[in-house]
């Protein structure tokens, strides 16, 4: 109803054609609170009627720190720093101009650090100096000290909730049960996801984490 009411707004104005209404959901499943595909995975409609046509999906890898880079071509803003800036305008994607603007998405959420590509998830859990003594006081610890009752749903059902190394295969595991990480088999896809969380978190001035605070070339070797 509060969308409709906008909508007819917009039209009522005559601007309704060259206005973007991007829509995102909060997070509604058990997964929230953790690096979880129900963690991170929200639904995302965009509507621009001068521009773009209408019920069309796409399953590309997009984040909310595209929004900006999105608004800001949309507007016609030009000047300002794109080096700083994280995201990609979601505008060539939606036009299909691209087939991709992202090939990793780079999650984290309390001493969780996570890599997503279009098959594969990498998770890692790696608890600080702090938070070890922490968790020696409390007994037990969660990915976060947020939102903890919701934390232990999400320990319910996903198995492998305190693994330090997470590795899924979601063209099969969707619901991330299956922790591949172990298995020799998938040695070289463990190591490539890891090569690329190490990258990711390179690009921060002082964001440690764990031994991916070191080179990405050490990460990759071991």
């Amino acid at each position: 109803d509060a969308i409709g009411a906008i909508v007819q707004k917009l039209k009522d104005l005559g601007v309704y054609d060259n206005t973007m209404i991007v829509l995102m959901s909060d997070h509604q499943t058990h997964a929230k609170t953790s690096l979880y595909e129900g963690g991170v995975k929200t639904p995302l409609i965009i509507s621009y009627p001068k521009i773009l046509d209408k019920n069309k999906t796409n399953n590309q890898l997009v984040q909310n720190i595209d929004i900006t880079p999105t608004v800001l071509e949309v507007c016609q803003i030009e000047k300002y720093d794109k080096k700083n800036t994280d995201g990609k305008s979601l505008l060539p994607l939606l036009t299909n101009e691209v087939q991709s603007i992202h090939d990793v998405l780079y999650f984290e959420y309390g001493w969780t650090r996570a890599i997503r590509t279009k098959e594969w998830k990498y998770i890692a859990l790696r608890y600080s100096k702090s938070s070890e003594e922490l968790r020696s006081k409390r007994g037990v610890l969660y990915h976060g000290v947020s939102l903890e009752p919701m934390q232990h749903h999400v320990l319910l059902s996903h198995p492998n909730y305190w693994d330090a190394d997470q590795l899924y295969d979601l063209s099969i595991d969707a619901g991330e049960t299956t922790n591949l990480a172990g298995d020799i088999e998938y040695n070289e896809t463990l190591a490539m996801m890891k090569t690329k969380l190490a990258k990711w978190l390179n690009t921060f001035s002082n964001h440690p984490f764990g031994e991916f605070s070191e080179s990405p070339r050490i990460i990759e070797s071991r």
